[in-house]
């Protein structure tokens, strides 16, 4: 493990010369950089803390000044500024909803570079080709809604028909573009129906329906089920993830809500914390379903029954508990708690998880870090211990309890500001806590396993120094922070008793932002003109796609301990394939560049393997993951026609001969578009393409770089086992898809000539979709796609 992260950043010590500085009542001295505690040792003794003050020690004559900030402990160096917007804050509005743009995630990368605007604007699928959007409003395409229309009239309808409209018409694509007289395509029909089909089920699940008034007490688990089995499963394997509760006390709640249950048929008026108790139950039973799941590693009895529970409506009945209206008007410790809960379990959920670019996180979080002020949960818990106190105004408040609660909150708010600052590092927005403690005390508290809350404020000021202004990122300013704080995680002596896996995903993250960061200088250094910075920044950006998938390799291929936390790393590990696979073909398209020739068949081959690790080990349980593939596939198919040598001289090609400019109004295409498509009708006689494109944007002769290929070679993940895999899913789906590019492509001098094998499936063993009176069994399908340990 220790071997994947081979770079750490080397710091000059630079000795500092500490006046001393003198307690007025005392005399004591002591060195100025102590001055943060608020009085000396000998004046708590006598009791005059009070009026401990300090003043610069008579005998050194120096002047007492103010104590250093973050950016002053860092030694000084030049700055180099990026830009991650640089076409602005993106607002992406659809019909079903509106989200921002972050400016670490994938998609701005796609918008932040015109290599990517370009080759994502080449890949549209003909649903999202302005000229199939006239149609549908012409009315000439109403058969291509007749499915939307059956399923809205009721006249047909299916586990598929509940996902969404676009996810419908993939289905529908896919499954016009195979050919029907062949028994081969005619079974992989099949296996698309029915994986649209369990993702639409997870889509229906949510439509539960409260029948009463109380809580669905039907739902809850058997209890000697729950206590025996459940019970122990969460807290040997999933509490220390998420380690919000007094396990002791949970666990006595949790019996009295079973016994109050027996107790009558008709139960009293349940407040907020049964509500909140009851919710816990059906996510901890959740949770660990997941995690029995994912592990691929049990075979007994006991797992068996727990995977047998009934709980396909417990996330629908915990939304339904949690934000039910009387609930939102009070608050307690319990209900924080519950919230805190199904946000973890909604990162691991993988049906619909957080959504599209963690918009679902960002809301929670908001509704949890405002109930956390509402009841008291901030940071005074740590810098003001002695200070939390009990309202004798109320009868129900009880001084002895002040600790245990004290104790909670600790708990509580380390998780929270755990999960803010991952959320900012992920996303580049801004921290909803602002605020941090510097000074922190770890205490004997069970608060030890998140480790981050040491080094807290070394992650706020390093989001911080991103979503203050991402059009003017100081590069080498959080490169060393980010360097400090790996150091730091590196060198804690107590980094051996923190949970590995929470260790392993803040590795992840912290990689995830020096790639968007370096990806950006990249881009940054061709806006800007600077060729000379060019050439480490490709090789910075390859070390850092590297790095990244080579802890994606050793969770999904290599690593065979924390097995039952692999349910929650996985979601990291996708975000790491999302962001990777939308980088890489920036430097495919770049390869031309290089003098290596067969950089882009090497790349090429590497992004492949990446896609197909993802989509086999990911996208037939995520379903986020599984919409990406179809993009991801045409894409794939679009960089392979491009030109060995020079892959982006096919993209110009096309550009030039591409009518869309005629029948599309302009503010639909990007805007280094239009401008290459108006040098190029200015262009003199005979000019060739590359020519304009380097006086629209950059000269590519003066960009060049050089990445060593022969010997990048034998450094690439997901190399081992590639032809061995009996069925690849990634292969399988979406070889037919059609575009405008794929119309023209061939037409074009420089294409390179792909060769698509006819039959895409002949590797696949149908023996596995077929029983012993050789018919289609749909139940070994789909254990046939369960994850694989």
């Amino acid at each position: 493990m220790d071997e994947i992260e081979n770079t750490t950043t080397d710091f000059i010590a630079k000795k500092r010369q500490r006046p001393t500085i003198v307690c007025t009542n005392c005399r004591r001295r002591k060195s100025k950089c102590d001055k943060a505690r608020p009085a000396c040792g000998t004046c708590v003794k006598a009791g005059i803390q009070e009026s401990c003050c300090y003043v610069p020690d008579p005998r050194t004559q120096k002047k007492q000044k103010a104590l250093p900030n973050g950016d002053e402990m860092i030694p000084y160096f030049e700055s180099t500024y990026v830009d991650l917007v640089p076409l602005g804050f993106a607002i992406n509005q659809k019909r079903s909803g509106t989200s921002y743009i972050s400016p670490l995630s994938a998609a701005a990368a796609r918008q932040r570079d015109p290599y990517l605007q370009i080759l994502e604007f080449i890949c549209m699928l003909p649903k999202c080709n302005r000229k199939i959007s006239k149609k549908l409003v012409d009315g000439t395409s109403a058969e291509d809604l007749s499915m939307d229309t059956m399923a809205t009239n009721g006249k047909a309808k299916s586990a598929a028909d509940n996902l969404p409209r676009s996810m419908r018409h993939l289905k529908k694509m896919e499954q016009d573009s195979l050919d029907l007289e062949s028994s081969l395509t005619s079974k992989h029909k099949n296996m698309c129906k029915h994986l649209f089909e369990k993702f639409g089920k997870s889509h229906r699940s949510d439509a539960w329906t409260e029948n009463g008034n109380g809580l669905p007490r039907e739902h809850m688990p058997n209890a000697s089920i729950f206590f025996e089995l459940v019970w122990p499963f969460y807290l040997k394997n999933i509490s220390d993830l998420c380690p919000i509760f007094d396990t002791n006390a949970l666990e006595s709640k949790l019996r009295s809500l079973y016994k109050e249950g027996e107790l009558s048929g008709t139960q009293s008026k349940e407040g907020i914390d049964d509500y909140a108790c009851f919710s816990i139950l059906l996510l901890i039973t959740s949770l660990v379903q997941l995690s029995i799941s994912f592990s691929k590693s049990i075979n007994n009895p006991s797992a068996a029954i727990i995977e047998n529970i009934e709980s396909e409506h417990y996330i629908s009945i915990v939304n339904h508990c949690t934000f039910r209206a009387k609930n939102n008007r009070k608050c307690s410790l319990l209900r924080v708690q519950s919230m805190l809960l199904l946000r973890f379990y909604q990162w691991c959920a993988p049906d619909d998880g957080d959504g599209e670019r963690l918009q679902q996180s960002n809301m929670l979080m908001g509704a949890i870090v405002s109930a956390c002020y509402s009841i008291g949960i901030g940071w005074h818990c740590f810098s003001n211990t002695g200070k939390l106190v009990a309202d004798l105004t109320s009868s129900l408040s009880r001084p002895s309890q002040m600790e245990q609660t004290l104790n909670e909150y600790k708990r509580v708010w380390s998780v929270v500001i755990n999960w803010d600052r991952k959320l900012s590092l992920l996303t580049g927005q801004s921290c909803l806590v602002g605020s941090t403690l510097r000074a922190f005390q770890e205490s004997r508290e069970e608060i030890s396993s998140l480790h981050t809350l040491k080094y807290d404020h070394l992650m706020q000021k390093l989001a911080s120094s991103v979503s203050e202004n991402p059009r003017k990122v100081d590069y080498d300013f959080v490169r060393r922070l980010s360097g400090m704080l790996k150091n730091t995680i590196r060198n804690d002596p107590k980094k051996d008793e923190s949970n590995k896996t929470l260790a392993f995903e803040i590795k992840i993250v912290i990689i995830l932002l020096e790639l968007s960061l370096d990806h950006a200088r990249m881009v940054n250094c061709e806006l800007n003109q600077d060729p000379e910075d060019f050439q480490e920044c490709v090789q910075s950006l390859m070390e850092k796609v590297l790095k990244l998938t080579n802890f994606c390799e050793f969770h999904l291929c290599i690593r065979k301990d924390e097995l039952f936390t692999r349910f929650y790393t996985n979601k990291i590990v996708d975000i790491a394939f999302e962001i990777v696979a939308a980088i890489v073909p920036s430097i495919i398209l770049r390869a031309g560049r290089s003098g290596e020739p067969n950089l882009k068949k090497v790349l090429l081959e590497f992004y492949r393997n990446i896609l197909t690790a993802c989509f086999n080990e990911l996208g037939t349980e995520y379903y986020q993951c599984f919409r990406r593939m179809f993009g991801s596939k045409v894409l794939f198919k679009t960089l392979s026609y491009l030109n060995e040598k020079d892959p982006w001289i096919t993209i110009l090609e096309y550009l030039a001969l591409s009518d869309d400019k005629e029948d599309d109004p302009l503010e639909y295409n990007p805007l280094i578009i239009q401008k290459f498509w108006k040098l190029y009708q200015m262009k003199e006689k005979d000019k060739k393409v590359s020519d304009i494109w380097d006086a629209c944007y950059t000269p590519n002769d003066s960009f060049s770089f050089e990445l060593d290929v022969n010997n990048l070679e034998k450094y690439l993940p997901f190399t081992a086992n590639t032809e061995i895999r009996d069925y690849d899913v990634f292969s399988a789906f979406f070889n037919n898809a059609s575009s405008p590019f794929f119309e023209k492509v061939k037409e074009l001098p420089s294409t390179h000539s792909v060769d698509l094998p006819h039959d895409t499936l002949n590797n696949f063993d149908y023996g596995l979709l077929t029983n012993d009176e050789n018919l289609y069994d749909p139940l070994v399908f789909l254990d046939f796609f369960e994850p694989q340990a």
